[in-house]
């Protein structure tokens, strides 16, 4: 059980793991947009100047943005 005052991001978690909808693959990527410019929070080096791209297979996505497969909640979290 979740207290009141969590984030968005352990709600999120939650919602995925903690539910019978899950079915495939998760993978976690996490992105801030400050001033126009893309930064990936899961890279030690916190990578800014990351290219917004549109593609007609992949849609709409983030060009060199990192992504982890996760199992659980826990890895997911322990990823932030």
């Amino acid at each position: 059980m979740q207290s009141p005052e969590s984030g968005i991001i352990p709600r999120c978690v939650n919602t995925i793991f903690g539910s019978d909808l899950q079915k495939g693959t998760v993978v976690c990527s996490f992105i801030q947009v400050y001033n126009e410019k893309v930064y990936d929070l899961l890279k030690s080096e916190h990578t800014s100047g990351l290219q917004v791209r549109e593609d007609k297979m992949l849609g709409i996505h983030v060009e060199g943005l990192s992504e982890f497969v996760v199992k659980n909640g826990l890895e997911a979290m322990n990823l932030v």
